[in-house]
């Protein structure tokens, strides 16, 4: 009697003991409508669960409220550059955190190692934030490891510089420096104009990209920036059909000459100081 007495309270310990070893991984998935890498992640999650049933996969669709604040203060807590905050889909492990997915054997993989790494010792292995290639429309499939940012910005720069106020402009500027003798007033003026223009380009992106990661979390606002988007497109192609001779049309002519003279007498001042305010005038 003593010894099945011991024999069941044995099994009753162990059986304890085994429910205090057994480990479980919280997964949390932020993800959002219409994503087609969240879709993916989903299909990846679900058979990640079937060979893990450990993991506790908790959803989230950042429409809500709530989880958009849940994300955030996540994101907080892990650390993530804020320009990275509010990108789906966003996965937790634990301590650890994926931005993006691109597929099994990618993203995938490094989520895996992370679950496995876990579940097995309770520590967790290095992974990629970002996948490193991307499939872009037109562009096809880009290395971000080895694509060069300053280039890319000078190639949208100069696409950007193919409109003819840009164009207008511009030549305004060198008839204005070509009628200054000085060279080196010559050289202040001009890179005045570059400095202010890229100073005013940037804080007008920033502030774009500061709205767009404050307001993607809503799908319908996403959908009317999108329908924006295309009406704008739509607006300057006809814009273009009826203004062929390629004139810029965003000041009156006759204002325009006016400002323009009024800054080519302030630039020719003697003042420097007065030169460039006008030259940054100009640029803004």
């Amino acid at each position: 009697m003593i010894k099945k007495a011991f024999f069941f309270l044995l099994i009753f310990f162990s059986f304890f003991v085994s429910l205090a070893q057994a480990k479980e991984v919280e997964l949390s998935f932020f993800w959002s409508q219409n994503c087609p890498h969240c879709a993916f992640e989903k299909v990846f999650l679900k058979k990640l669960k079937s060979e893990y049933p450990e993991i506790q996969i908790k959803d989230h669709e950042i429409s809500l409220a709530e989880n958009q604040q849940l994300l955030v203060r996540l994101a907080q807590e892990l650390k993530v550059p804020e320009n990275l905050v509010g990108l789906v889909p966003f996965t937790v492990v634990e301590e650890e955190y994926f931005i993006g997915f691109r597929d099994e054997e990618t993203t995938g993989r490094e989520i895996r190692k992370v679950v496995e790494a876990l579940l097995d010792n309770g520590e967790t292995t290095e992974k990629e934030i970002l996948p490193q290639t991307l499939n872009l429309p037109l562009l096809g499939r880009i290395d971000a490891k080895t694509l060069s940012l300053p280039l890319l910005t000078v190639v949208l720069g100069l696409l950007d510089g193919f409109n003819p106020c840009a164009m207008w402009t511009l030549l305004f500027l060198i008839s204005l420096l070509l009628r200054v003798k000085e060279k080196k007033r010559r050289w202040i003026l001009g890179a005045a104009f570059i400095l202010t223009s890229g100073l005013v380009y940037f804080l007008i992106m920033a502030a774009w990209l500061n709205l767009f990661l404050l307001l993607g979390f809503v799908f319908w606002i996403r959908l009317v920036v999108g329908v924006m988007a295309l009406g704008a497109g739509a607006y300057s192609l006809r814009d273009w059909w009826k203004n062929k001779d390629g004139g810029c049309e965003a000041v009156e002519e006759e204002k325009r000459n006016r400002i323009f003279g009024q800054i080519r007498n302030i630039i020719e001042r003697k003042e420097l100081a007065f030169a460039l305010g006008g030259i940054i005038l100009l640029a803004l």
